[in-house]
C-alpha cells in the first residue's frame, strides 16, 4: 500500500492517507508529478508502473507496459522522441520514466498509459550511432531545467545526455560498482554555478559531486571523459541509497545509507555537518522539507518514516563500525519472535484450546489459537534474504511511503484458503505445511556473486585481444632481460596485473594497491587478507581493529603473532562485542586471556546471572 502524510495539516500532526486498489505487491518507488498537484507515479516489486491521483478516490491507471524485475526509480521529465507533447489544452508537456531491475528504462505517456511504452535505448543508439551492447542502467534524474537527463549503470558509470535527443556530452566513471542513487542540485541557488552539480552514489560508500558546467555550456564534438571529481565526501560504511539536496541552502546534501545513518555534508567546502543515528537498520530513502529548512525526513527498513531537525544532532560524522547496526537488528528480531511464541503459548494454555490440527481463521480468536507465529514466516525470511533492497521510494510533501502486511495469518488466509471469495472455518495444518514447503522449493536459490580480492587486476583481463599480446611480450621482457621496457612497473599503475608473475617486490606492491582500492571502497574485510596473504598479522590485526571489523577467524590467527599481540587482539575483540551486545560472548574472551574478575564483573554489571 501507499500512504500519503500530509505534512502541513495543523489540527492532526500525523495526517495520513491510504492508497491500495490496484497494488498487488510491495511498493518500491514513489514520484510527485513535477507540476500537476497530488498526481503520484509508483512502481512496485513485480515490474508495474501506475498513478494515483491523490486528491480523488478513484482507482490507480497502470501502464500496459510491465518491467521483468523490480521497478527501482520513477521520474517525470520532458518528452523525447517519439513522444512529443504541447498544444493540447492542459495536456502538460511531461513524461513518465520508470527503471527497473532487468537494467531498461521505459518511456510512458501519462494520457495513453493504454499505449506501449518506449525504450529510451533506441534513441541514444539511434543519436549516438552505438551498435555494442549498452551496460543495464540502474538509475535517471533529469536536470531541474529538463535539458539534461544523467543515466546511472551497472558498471559504475554515469552517463549524461542532452535533451531532447539524447545525444551524449559526457561519462562520468568514478564509481567503480553499481549506481543507486543520482541527483542534480536545483536552480534557485545563489551561485548559478551550483546548478550544475550532480551527486552521485553507489556500493562503494563515498559520494562524488561532479561539476558539469564546462561540459553542458559548451558541448564537446565527441562525448568527454570524466575521471576527477569536484568534490568526494567519505564517512559512510556501507553502500550509499538515496541523496537529496536542500532547497533552502546552496551546497547541501543529505545521503542516507545501510550503515544505518543519515549524514548532511557541505558541499563546497567538503565537510560534516551532522549525522542523524534514530534508525534500527538500514535507511532506504530521505527526503528535504521543502518548507522547514531545518528539517528531513528519512525511511528504513525498520517500517518508520522519521522527523528530525539538523540543529538537534549531536553527532557530525558516520559511526566507524558498520557490523554493530546489522548485528543488534538481528538480535533484536529474534527476540520478538520468541517473546511473542512465548505469550501464544501462554494465551493458548489459559484460554480455549483450539483442536489439533486446525487453524482457526477468526478475527478476534485467530490470532493467538493458529499455530503460527505472528513474527516473519520461514518463507518471508528466505525471500527477505534473497531480495536485496535497491533504491527505494522517495518521498515529497507529502510523503508517500510504502508498507505491506507481515502477517502470515492474512497471507495463508488469502492465498490458501479462499473459495469462491469465501473463507473456510478450518484447514489442516499438515495441508498448510505441505503448501508452504512446495512454495519454498520452487523459489529459485539466487547465488551471489562472490567479491574478488583482486578487482583491479581482474578487470585488466578483460581488454582488446592486442593488448593481452602486448602483455606477454611485456612479461618476457620482464623475466628475460635485464633492462625493463620503458615506463613498465610490474605490479603498479597500467601493469598491476603482471605483478602476479613477477617478483616478491612487484606481487607486494599490487597487493598494497588493491589493498588501497579495498579501503576507499569500504571493503576493509579484503584488504586485511590481502595483508594475511603477505604474512603481515600484525598489520591486518591492527586494521581490523581499527575499523571494528575483527572476527573470531583472525582472533583465532593472532597467537601466531605472538602472546602480545594476541592479548591485545582479545582485549580489542571483547570492546568490539560489547558494542555489539554479545556480552556472554566478550566474557569468554576475557576468561582465554586470565581475566576472570573482568569477565565476572561483565555479567554481573549486564545482569546475566545464573
Amino acid at each position: 500500500m501507499i500512504r500519503v502524510w500530509s505534512t502541513l495539516s495543523i489540527q492532526n500532526k500525523h495526517d495520513t492517507k491510504t492508497f491500495w486498489q490496484g497494488i498487488k505487491s510491495k511498493v518500491t518507488a514513489l514520484s510527485w508529478h513535477t507540476l500537476k498537484e497530488g498526481s503520484l507515479a509508483f512502481g512496485t516489486d513485480d515490474g508495474k508502473v501506475g498513478i494515483y491521483e491523490a486528491y480523488s478516490n478513484k482507482p490507480p491507471q497502470i501502464s500496459s507496459t510491465y518491467h521483468r524485475k523490480t521497478v527501482y526509480t520513477v521520474a517525470w521529465g520532458p518528452p523525447i522522441p517519439p513522444l512529443t507533447f504541447g498544444g493540447d489544452g492542459d495536456k502538460l508537456s511531461v513524461a513518465l520514466y520508470s527503471c527497473a531491475g532487468e537494467g531498461v528504462i521505459f518511456q510512458h505517456n501519462p494520457w495513453k498509459l493504454a499505449g506501449e511504452a518506449s525504450d529510451i535505448d533506441k534513441v541514444i543508439r539511434d543519436t549516438n550511432g552505438i551498435k555494442h551492447k549498452l551496460s543495464p542502467h540502474t538509475d535517471l534524474s533529469w536536470k531541474p531545467d529538463g535539458k539534461i537527463l544523467a543515466i546511472g549503470n551497472e558498471d559504475g558509470s554515469v552517463d549524461v545526455f542532452q535533451a531532447p535527443n539524447l545525444k551524449l556530452l559526457c561519462t562520468i566513471q568514478q564509481h567503480h560498482k553499481i549506481i543507486n542513487v543520482i541527483c542534480w542540485h536545483h536552480e534557485h541557488g545563489s551561485q548559478s554555478d551550483l546548478g550544475y552539480l550532480i551527486a552521485s552514489g553507489s556500493s562503494n560508500a563515498i559520494v562524488y559531486v561532479h561539476n558539469l558546467k564546462t561540459v553542458i555550456e559548451s558541448p564537446p564534438e565527441s562525448p568527454a571523459l570524466i575521471t576527477e571529481p569536484y568534490r568526494s565526501l567519505v564517512g559512510h560504511t556501507a553502500k550509499i541509497t538515496s541523496l537529496a539536496w536542500s532547497p533552502h541552502h546552496d551546497g547541501r546534501l543529505v545521503s542516507v545509507c545501510y550503515d544505518g545513518t543519515a549524514q548532511v555534508w557541505d558541499v563546497p567546502q567538503e565537510e560534516a555537518v551532522c549525522n542523524y543515528r534514530g534508525h534500527k537498520g538500514r535507511l532506504l530513502c530521505v527526503q528535504w522539507s521543502p518548507v522547514d529548512p531545518d528539517v528531513v525526513w528519512t525511511g528504513g527498513d525498520d517500517f518508520t518514516v522519521q522527523e528530525w531537525a539538523v540543529s538537534k544532532q549531536e553527532h557530525t560524522k558516520p559511526p566507524k563500525g558498520k557490523k554493530g547496526i546489522d548485528l543488534e537488528k538481528k538480535r533484536s528480531s529474534q527476540q520478538k519472535v520468541k517473546a511473542k511464541k512465548k505469550k501464544k503459548q501462554m494465551t493458548s494454555k489459559a484460554g480455549s484450546k483450539p483442536q489439533d490440527g486446525e487453524v482457526t481463521n477468526g478475527e478476534g480468536e485467530g490470532r493467538h489459537s493458529v499455530g503460527l507465529e505472528e513474527g516473519p514466516s520461514d518463507l518471508e525470511e528466505e525471500e527477505e534474504k534473497e531480495r536485496e533492497a535497491g533504491p527505494q521510494a522517495t518521498m515529497s510533501t507529502p510523503i508517500a511511503a510504502s508498507k505491506e502486511s507481515n502477517r502470515p495469518v492474512d497471507r495463508i488466509v488469502s492465498e490458501k484458503i479462499q473459495n469462491g471469495g469465501k473463507a473456510f472455518a478450518f484447514v489442516k495444518r499438515e495441508v498448510v505445511k505441505e503448501e508452504r514447503k512446495r512454495e519454498k522449493q520452487e523459489i529459485p536459490v539466487k547465488k551471489r556473486k562472490p567479491r574478488s580480492l583482486l578487482p583491479l587486476s581482474t578487470t585488466m583481463d578483460h581488454r582488446p585481444k592486442e593488448e593481452l599480446q602486448q602483455d606477454c611480450l611485456t612479461l618476457a621482457a620482464i623475466r628475460h632481460s635485464k633492462v625493463l621496457p620503458s615506463q613498465c612497473v610490474p605490479g603498479s599503475g597500467d601493469h598491476i596485473q603482471l605483478g602476479l608473475f613477477g617478483d616478491r617486490k612487484a606481487l607486494y606492491q599490487m597487493f598494497e594497491e588493491e589493498g588501497k582500492s579495498h579501503i576507499e571502497g569500504g571493503h576493509y574485510d579484503s584488504a586485511i587478507y590481502l595483508l594475511l596473504w603477505k604474512g603481515d598479522i600484525t598489520g591486518a590485526l591492527q586494521m581490523a581493529t581499527e575499523k571494528g571489523e575483527l572476527t573470531d577467524h583472525l582472533v583465532s590467527i593472532a597467537p601466531m603473532a605472538g602472546y602480545q599481540v594476541w592479548s591485545r587482539t582479545v582485549e580489542a575483540f571483547v570492546k568490539q562485542l560489547c558494542f555489539q551486545e554479545q556480552f556472554v560472548k566478550a566474557a569468554s574472551y576475557l576468561l582465554s586471556i586470565h581475566k576472570v574478575y573482568e569477565a565476572v564483573e561483565l555479567l554481573r554489571s549486564r545482569q546475566l546471572y545464573r
